[in-house]
């Protein structure tokens, strides 16, 4: 990340199972860019006109954040509410604003989280230009969890995500069993 350069639209996506730290790395980067988080939620009381206008009020320094996406769209349909029926804005309007109808986006970076890649529309996770970084936040490795834990821990943990991790690790710390 520059935040000393003029435009910033291309952002990062990053993507995995809860637990594992996006947002976290997310406030990271803001910490130590010492740069403000905006984050952009959906409401199906939003229109365009107010998409738009989230958009276009963008200022910079800063990191515009997406916040688990895939609660809001599954490929570029709305998933908001009981029915779809009820949305008053379309997905074009985000994309629109991704890449800079709205705003010339002067030293802002744009980042999503998902859960779920799978719902991500192929606009967004194969477009460079939107989100030049996509990055998988996994479970940890053996390896990583070997670093935390003792052997048998780490070994009895896999497909657990990083805050169970650090958990577990507590958990050892207090003098617990494994099976406690």
């Amino acid at each position: 990340l520059v935040f000393e350069g003029k435009k910033m639209r291309s952002g990062a996506l990053l993507y995995g199972p809860p637990g594992n730290n996006k947002t976290f790395f997310v406030k990271y980067l803001a910490t130590k860019y010492r740069v403000p988080i905006k984050i952009i939620t959906f409401t199906p009381d939003f229109s365009n006109f107010d998409i738009m206008l989230i958009f276009s009020q963008i200022s910079g320094p800063c990191i515009v954040l997406f916040e688990d996406f895939d609660n809001y769209f599954h490929g570029r349909k709305c998933v908001l509410g009981s029915d779809n029926k009820s949305i008053k804005f379309t997905f074009d309007v985000v994309l629109n604003g991704l890449d800079g109808v709205y705003n010339t986006y002067e030293k802002a970076f744009f980042v999503m989280t998902v859960n779920d890649i799978e719902k991500v529309d192929t606009a967004l996770k194969n477009r460079p230009s939107r989100f030049k970084f996509l990055r998988e936040f996994g479970c940890p490795e053996l390896e990583t969890r070997m670093k935390l834990l003792p052997k048998e821990w780490a070994e009895n943990s896999e497909g657990f995500n990083l805050d169970q991790i650090f958990r577990l690790k507590e958990f050892h710390e207090q003098g617990l069993s494994l099976y406690e």
